[in-house]
């Protein structure tokens, strides 16, 4: 009785995604990824006084795939970020292979696949992510998130 009631708390704790993330700001997304990838500062082009800080990745030669990191002032503009975005993914895509999203204290995580197109949105704390990439960079995209902590 005791090992049921143990797996049911497990799985219940890995279900609803408990706990939190630690958010790293954008000088570390630059840091951690520069020596694999040539990042690209977009903050240079800044309109926007939220915008802390902002860089982007690229998978592949036609720059057509890509991971976008945002610092952003508040917490606000961050969960704004997140459902507007996620949003905009799951309402232009009906051909889904795949859709989840993930929550915890202080992160919400967004993914779909369709047949050609992987898609990540992210928040947590005041940083947000949003990366769009071929499927076959899915991999290298969830690798450079983990490194990450995303």
């Amino acid at each position: 009785m005791k090992k049921n009631v143990l797996l049911l708390v497990i799985s219940l704790f890995l279900i609803t995604g408990c706990g939190s993330k630690t958010a790293i700001t954008a000088e570390d997304f630059k840091e951690t990824l520069e020596q694999d990838y040539e990042i690209y500062n977009l903050l240079e082009n800044n309109q926007y006084e939220y915008l802390e800080g902002n860089y982007t990745i690229y998978f592949g030669e036609e720059l057509l795939s890509r991971l976008d990191f945002y610092q952003l002032s508040d917490l606000e503009h961050a969960v704004y970020f997140y459902q507007e975005n996620q949003k905009t993914v799951s309402d232009n895509q009906s051909d889904s292979v795949s859709e989840k999203e993930q929550s915890g204290d202080n992160y919400k995580k967004y993914t779909l696949e369709t047949a050609d197109t992987y898609y990540v949105v992210e928040y947590v704390d005041k940083t947000a992510l949003y990366a769009e990439v071929d499927v076959e960079y899915k991999d290298e995209l969830n690798n450079v998130l983990d490194e990450l902590g995303y």
